[in-house]
């Protein structure tokens, strides 16, 4: 027989519940362990929908049958300092994968190849024009289109040469500065948007701005592009100094009917940062994810892209706390991707 003495006795006695408390310890920080992974896995797992039932068991074969090759999302850079927004715009499409062609209208000029040193000098900006312009051809899938004057001055440019991109049934164009936040959106509106036909046969929708604050109805244009209407719009605009001002009253005289107005919708398509300043505003409503937000900003007029002084930056921040911080933001956001995109600052 083994006997133990008293103190051997302790000895094990102690080794024992130390080898209780440790495994009671493993099996605690197990457990607790198990319990963390599964909160992290049920926060980070996607929050999908419940599925719904398709009332129309076409409207899924509509979509897969819209013809993306013949729908564009269109913008304009008439100016060098307008060029890089135009870009951004594409550069939002192409991250999210939006289906539809990309065309960018610029003057025709910065095609043209420079006959003698002189032209350079004369026109600093063109080299750094021509490299964003090669990289939204190269890195965004960008068509480039350039466009001719219109009227008898040789920088006066209209979006009536949209017109002539008969090529297309339809194209969209957005106002500016602005970011893409849902391009999907964007597309449904591009793929099923309805046009009122003009008496020369093209076609105009524009924002219904009914029951919104700080939108206009060219914020959103809707075209479908015809010769006839760009022939008749640029006959007009030939005899006028202010093209852009006067070309939707020029297109609504041409229209058979009241342009269509695109229907609103929940949440908003378009959000200006105007609504930032209200002393009713709302976070929640405003944080629900519009398409696109545009940065018409009453308190800062010379737009994002221009560099302020401290002074006017801070006079022109809201005053409510979270929209000084969705203020904050916004602007931080477009900076950062006007950097990243066309590697350059504020003006």
């Amino acid at each position: 027989r083994l006997l133990l003495t008293q103190s051997q006795a302790t000895i094990v006695l102690s080794l024992v519940a130390i080898a209780l408390c440790t495994l009671a310890i493993f099996l605690s920080g197990y457990v607790l362990q198990q319990r963390t992974l599964a909160h992290l896995q049920a926060t980070l797992k996607p929050r999908l929908p419940p599925q719904q039932k398709l009332q129309h068991a076409t409207s899924s074969t509509a979509a897969s049958d819209v013809p993306w090759n013949r729908l564009a999302h269109l913008t304009m850079a008439p100016t060098h300092t307008l060029l890089c927004r135009a870009i951004m715009t594409h550069a939002a499409l192409h991250a999210q994968k939006s289906p539809a062609r990309r065309i960018l209208l610029f003057p025709h000029a910065w095609a043209a190849e420079p006959e003698k040193a002189s032209d350079w000098a004369a026109d600093p900006f063109l080299a750094s024009t021509r490299r964003l312009l090669r990289l939204a051809a190269r890195r965004y899938g960008v068509e480039l289109r350039p466009m001719s004057p219109v009227g008898a001055s040789d920088e006066s440019y209209s979006l009536a040469s949209a017109f002539a991109l008969v090529e297309f049934e339809r194209v969209m164009m957005l106002a500016g500065p602005g970011l893409v936040v849902d391009a999907g959106r964007l597309d449904g509106v591009l793929a099923f948007g309805q046009t009122t036909t003009t008496t020369t046969g093209g076609g105009l929708a524009m924002l219904d701005t009914s029951h919104t604050e700080n939108l206009l109805p060219t914020d959103l244009i809707l075209l479908q592009p015809n010769l006839q209407t760009h022939s008749a719009l640029l006959a007009t605009l030939a005899d006028l100094t202010t093209n852009s001002t006067s070309l939707p009253h020029l297109l609504a005289s041409l229209l058979s009917s009241p342009p269509t107005l695109l229907p609103p919708q929940n949440p908003p398509l378009i959000k200006t940062l105007a609504s930032l300043h209200q002393p009713d505003f709302n976070v929640t409503a405003f944080s629900t994810d519009p398409a696109y937000v545009l940065f018409r900003d009453p308190a800062l007029p010379e737009g994002p892209e221009i560099e302020v002084p401290w002074s006017t930056r801070v006079a022109a921040r809201p005053k409510e706390k979270d929209a000084d911080w969705m203020w904050t933001r916004l602007y931080g956001e477009f900076a950062q991707k006007r950097w990243e995109i066309c590697g350059i600052g504020l003006e």
